[in-house]
């Protein structure tokens, strides 16, 4: 057994509590900034730690959420894409360049 091995399996014997990190990715369905939380487009509720900032978020982004195994405790969320852009319909402008005659 590796000494690195080792080292962990101590570790997890005298801190059966210790905590690890998991991500998910999915799409931003909707922000409660009351409760502090974020819905994924799955249903998936996830409870937004202290330190997560809920400015630039907006639904429709894809994000990658970073918790705390075992609970729904972001410990973090990343912007990975943009929700689409929908394309704007040209106005008409009437051209003033030159007077009617």
């Amino acid at each position: 057994m590796s000494q690195l091995r080792q080292i962990l399996a101590v570790l997890a014997t005298l801190f059966p509590s210790l905590a690890f990190a998991d991500t998910v990715d999915g799409t931003l369905t909707s922000i409660d900034a009351e409760q502090h939380s974020i819905t994924l487009e799955t249903g998936v509720i996830f409870n937004l730690g202290q330190y997560v900032v809920l400015d630039g978020l907006v639904p429709g982004q894809v994000i990658r959420v970073s918790y705390t195994e075992g609970t729904m405790d972001a410990t973090a969320v990343d912007v990975l894409e943009q929700p689409p852009v929908e394309p704007v319909d040209p106005v008409e402008t009437p051209d003033v360049s030159q007077p009617e005659q």
